[in-house]
């Protein structure tokens, strides 16, 4: 008898056709992940302006710094030392709990080490808060904005400065703010730089930064929609593209209108 068997010919015209398949499939299904991932960002986001709405009915219409100073909240962690604690930490009483302020498509923090334990039970993964307004000293009053419904809060961000980035790619770490690309002295009047620890928009989500907006909406825009430039040239120069930008208000009144 004589047994039937695949010719070389067949076995790679099976192959093939497996890997084009392969091809076709396997960018969906991670273009469905994302997407996934991007629905429970905005779902997180929601929730951080809920809670940040209600801080500032708590203390007289005034929203949370991004960060501050404080004895270390957790001595199994960190002793008695002062450290930095933000805006995510501020408003836990709202919402008891650290992981809805952790973006699931940001990179995580390596919990192994102090710092990063004590960054996950800030839930200080993946988002900042616009710096300074609303969360300079002395820019939180809600009276000041004058268009909440267009005026960032909140977003998606990434370290981008020399010291910051360094720290991120380390081990993870995330600073409280996301800076505005405009010029701290003549746009506000601040006497402050923060180019060596900047933090910059983020479009992680199929290429839109999840923003929530200072009456506390959530909505996905495009980088450009936040900075004047593409993401690109912020990932140029070793990831610290972006954080020597310095716009005068004239220079891009769209984009004054949604930092100011």
């Amino acid at each position: 008898m004589r047994h039937k068997g695949f010719t070389l010919i067949e076995l790679l015209v099976v192959i093939a056709i497996i890997a084009i398949l392969a091809a076709i499939l396997f960018p969906v299904f991670a273009q469905a992940r994302s997407k996934a991932r991007q629905a429970a960002c905005i779902s997180h986001s929601k929730q951080i302006g809920l809670a940040i709405m209600m801080y500032a009915e708590d203390y007289d219409e005034t929203y949370p710094r991004a960060q501050l100073n404080i004895q270390c909240p957790w001595p199994d962690i960190c002793g008695t030392a002062i450290v930095s604690v933000g805006f995510l930490y501020m408003i836990q009483p709202y919402s008891k709990n650290n992981l809805y302020s952790q973006c699931p498509e940001a990179k995580k923090v390596d919990t192994s080490l102090p710092d990063g334990k004590r960054l996950w039970m800030e839930g200080r993964i993946g988002y900042g808060l616009a710096y300074p307004v609303p969360g300079g000293p002395g820019f939180g009053s809600m009276s000041r904005i004058e268009a909440p419904a267009s005026h960032i809060m909140v977003a998606d961000a990434v370290p981008d400065g020399p010291s910051s980035i360094a720290l991120h790619n380390a081990w993870g770490a995330y600073m409280n703010h996301v800076v505005s690309p405009f010029d701290p002295l003549q746009g506000y009047g601040l006497n402050a730089d923060l180019s060596t620890w900047h933090q910059r928009p983020h479009a992680r989500h199929t290429k839109k930064v999840t923003v929530i907006f200072c009456d506390g909406h959530v909505k996905a825009l495009p980088f450009e929609g936040l900075y004047p430039v593409p993401e690109s040239v912020c990932e140029g120069s070793g990831g610290t593209g972006c954080s020597r930008l310095r716009l005068l208000p004239s220079d891009a009144p769209h984009l004054w209108e949604v930092w100011k």
